[in-house]
């Protein structure tokens, strides 16, 4: 009875207006540490499959540095993605976000995965997207299903492709889809994760 949960939150106050169409080419990014726990590889393969089935006309930005850059790159190579996979480094955190107000970016995905030892929290780059009302895809892991439930973004399965290319297929072919899905998003973070609202209610409890 002495425990009460505040969740940590982002500043709402940059959404201007919802988004109908997507660009061309579509924009995907996965802003993240290029680490194991973060599953790029996944996000890579997924991307394969984007091709292996005609879809060309996109570019995904994997935005972070880290450790597995050569490793992920030579992934890219490999896979022949060198023109649609790009891993451009750390970006500023204000550019990132204005990306997001702008509309210059589709589809914020996280295809993070459960390793000993490491334990992925509530990610706040999703927190951040979905304040935006970008539709978001991640993975079932850490914490991430108490911002992602399946309805303010699509939540998949870990270490699986196939989920991630089902989900960015179904906010390409059905826009009333992604709309709902960026208005729930971005109606989860003003109820749940608002920086705002999440600070006053930890004064309150004082």
């Amino acid at each position: 009875k002495k425990v009460s949960t505040v969740h940590l939150g982002v500043d709402t106050q940059g959404y201007i207006k919802e988004k109908i169409n997507i660009n061309d080419p579509l924009i995907i990014a996965t802003p993240a540490e290029l680490k194991e726990h973060k599953g790029h590889v996944y996000a890579i393969k997924a991307a394969k499959k984007l091709i292996d089935i005609g879809v060309n006309n996109f570019k995904w930005y994997f935005f972070g540095s880290g450790p597995l850059l050569n490793v992920l790159q030579e992934k890219v190579k490999e896979l022949n993605l060198i023109n649609h996979c790009y891993f451009p480094g750390n970006i500023d955190h204000q550019e990132l976000l204005n990306k997001y107000k702008i509309h210059e970016v589709d589809i914020v995905i996280s295809s993070s995965i459960s390793i000993p030892d490491v334990f992925e929290g509530i990610p706040v780059s999703l927190m951040e997207a979905m304040s935006y009302g970008i539709p978001v895809i991640a993975t079932d892991s850490g914490g991430t299903k108490e911002l992602v439930d399946g309805q303010s973004g699509i939540l998949v399965k870990q270490n699986d492709p196939n989920a991630i290319l089902s989900g960015i297929i179904d906010l390409i072919n059905k826009p009333d889809f992604r709309r709902k899905i960026s208005k729930n998003g971005r109606n989860k973070i003003m109820q749940d994760f608002d920086t705002m609202k999440n600070a006053n209610d930890l004064i309150k409890l004082f």
